[in-house]
């Protein structure tokens, strides 16, 4: 058993979680987003080499949060 690279304590309740591959926002492009069921949120997280090197939250409205992969 290997120990996680990240972990939220107390826990987000994470309830999806996808790599940006889009082109509508450059910065966030390879960055992992993070849906939250707990805090109803969304975070954006830079990984560089199986470490997270930042977070931030993305602005919502208030609204539970649920990321799916549409694939076309």
């Amino acid at each position: 058993m290997e120990q996680p690279v990240l972990y939220w304590k107390p826990s987000i309740a994470v309830c999806g979680l996808d790599f940006y591959t889009g082109d509508l926002f450059k910065k966030w492009k390879g960055r992992l987003l993070s849906g939250t069921l707990r805090y109803e949120e969304v975070r954006l997280l830079h990984i560089e080499k199986d470490r997270v090197m930042h977070q931030q939250l993305i602005p919502d409205e208030g609204q539970a949060i649920r990321l799916y992969k549409i694939e076309c």
